[in-house]
């Protein structure tokens, strides 16, 4: 595991991560340790990378079955080339927003909040909830995405 905490006295999040675009509560929690955010977004980035490889490939294999001789329909009810096309641009299509994401995180300046400031992009929010603990760092894109800390 990375070095992700400034310093060695700091604790160390042993639990997914998740990204998200808003927090059910405007001023969450004040986190008691201390967060090197660029390693979280180093990590976010790696996990929309590796997402961005599923898709493209995906797209590929999609494109290829679309344009297939094989995918010729054989009559007026076979849409299997078609089907094949709408999958392969859905998936192109998911593929440009993860590239759009990854450019937003590469391009984001990292904030430090103070206890009680509003929460906005670049911070890391704790929820309590029945399941404990939950940190979430406010990022531009790439909501859902869960990295581990």
């Amino acid at each position: 595991m990375p070095d992700l905490c400034k310093s060695a006295e700091a604790e160390i999040i042993r639990a997914p991560l998740a990204v998200a675009i808003c927090a059910a509560k405007p001023h969450g929690p004040a986190l008691n340790f201390a967060v090197n955010k660029n390693a979280i977004t180093r990590e976010i980035i790696a996990a929309l990378a590796a997402e961005l490889a599923s898709y493209t490939h995906s797209a590929r294999i999609a494109f290829a079955a679309a344009t297939d001789e094989q995918s010729k329909a054989e009559n007026k009810y076979d849409t299997r080339a078609l089907e094949a096309s709408y999958l392969a641009r859905g998936q192109s299509l998911q593929a440009a927003e993860i590239q759009q994401a990854i450019a937003q995180f590469e391009a984001m300046p990292v904030r430090e909040f103070r206890a009680g400031a509003p929460v906005d992009v670049g911070a890391l929010v704790a929820l309590e909830g029945k399941g404990g603990m939950t940190h979430y760092f406010i990022g531009p894109r790439g909501g859902g995405t869960e990295v581990n800390y």
